[in-house]
This record gives C-alpha cells, structure tokens and sequence, in this order.
C-alpha cells in the first residue's frame, strides 16, 4: 500500500496501535464507532428528523386550511348570485357594502360607476361583492384619495360583462 507523504504518519499509527494491548484495542475500537455513530446522528439523522417534523406540521396545517374551506362550502365562494340590469346589481352591492355610488353612467355596453368620499376597505369590499355575486368585472380604475379625510378615497370604475 502506496501512501506517500502519509506513509511517516500511518507508519506511526500502526506502531502507536500495535503497542496497544487486545483489551485496548477493543476499546478503542468501540470508542470510534459510537463517535462515528454520534457524529452521524448530529449531521445526518437529527436534521432529517427536523425537517421531517416540520413538513408533518405543514401538512397538518394544510389539511386544517382545507377542512375549513370545505366546511365553509359554497357560502365562501360568495352570496347568492345577483341578476337584473347592471345598475341595479351595482346598487345591490353598494348597499350589501355600505358605499354610497354618487353617479353611474351607461355607454355602449359598459357602465361607469363613481363613488366618491368612500372609505378605501369599503369600495374594496364593494367590487370584490361585485365580481363575485354578478358577471360584471373591472375593466379600468381610478382611485384616489379624497381631500376630505384621512382613508376617503373617490373611485372611478369601468364595468363591463353585465
């Protein structure tokens, strides 16, 4: 066995363990395979049972998300769906929200709904009741904050679909 420059170092260990007696040698042997064992189970073993148990967690996390979406069936997909002409299902989610709508202005097969001094969750809540409960959809936006208090805004949408 050619070991080149570890030939001195392997020569001394070879002497080192033949001066050893069998007892010794037994020992010694036990000792490197619970200290090969340990170390395998420090950087092998432990983090695999780590990551094992955090991907139990997320599982048992997303199975919980998706009992509760079950359980919350077809009320969580939205309120019953709303028909009629397009500015009467827009009066219907304003008022199911709690905007007020200032104007709403029919033109060639699309409608114009502003709302002015609205608060901004409440006009959010009002086109998300919107594309929900009807075939209407956002086609343009404009919203911006009102002058006349912090969290107003005055919006401008473009529906179309109805």
């Amino acid at each position: 066995m050619k070991l080149g420059s570890l030939a001195p170092w392997w020569d001394r260990g070879t002497l080192w363990w033949s001066g050893r007696s069998q007892r010794e040698q037994v020992l010694l042997g036990v000792l490197a395979a619970l200290g090969t064992l340990a170390i395998l189970m420090a950087l092998v073993v432990r983090p695999l049972e780590t990551a094992r148990a955090q991907a139990t967690a997320d599982i048992r996390t997303y199975d919980m998300l998706a009992m509760r979406l079950r359980a919350a069936g077809p009320g969580m997909a939205g309120a019953a769906a709303r028909h009629g002409p397009p500015a009467g299902i827009v009066a219907a989610s304003a008022g199911a929200t709690g905007v007020t709508v200032q104007r709403v202005e029919p033109e060639s097969g699309r409608l114009t709904v502003v709302l002015a001094d609205a608060p901004f969750d409440a006009v959010l809540r009002f086109v998300a009741d919107l594309e929900r409960t009807s075939s209407l959809r956002v086609g343009e936006a404009r919203i911006e904050a009102s002058a006349t208090g912090p969290g107003l805004v005055t919006a401008r949408f473009v529906l179309a679909g109805g």
